[in-house]
């Protein structure tokens, strides 16, 4: 496991970067950093983290963000950076907890 301590708007996180042991520490797992994995799309077991409240999915080959985004109420912040994204839905405005969309390419 690949976990740290990070200091992230003033919260004390664990920080994932392995699916698998974010969930199988579900009801804690707050960040989860699948970046550099060759993601076409973001796993849906990504949902079941309804904690989650950073994830970041940078520099892989994702094309869109899925409708299930909206499962993750805690959601605070999404880094989606150097994708290919081209779709958003509208689901997102659902996020109420979420203050950093980013989507550069």
């Amino acid at each position: 496991m690949h976990a740290q301590e990070e200091d992230k708007l003033t919260h004390t996180y664990v920080k994932y970067d392995n699916l698998q042991d974010a969930l199988n520490n579900r009801d804690s797992a707050k960040y989860l950093d699948l970046s550099k994995t060759k993601l076409t799309q973001i796993p849906e077991q990504v949902f079941q983290l309804a904690n989650l409240e950073v994830l970041i999915v940078n520099k892989n080959k994702l094309t869109s963000i899925p409708n299930e985004i909206s499962k993750l109420q805690h959601l605070r912040e999404l880094h989606a950076v150097n994708n290919k994204i081209k779709v958003i839905p509208s689901t997102i405005n659902a996020l109420t907890q979420l203050k950093v969309l980013n989507l550069n390419q």
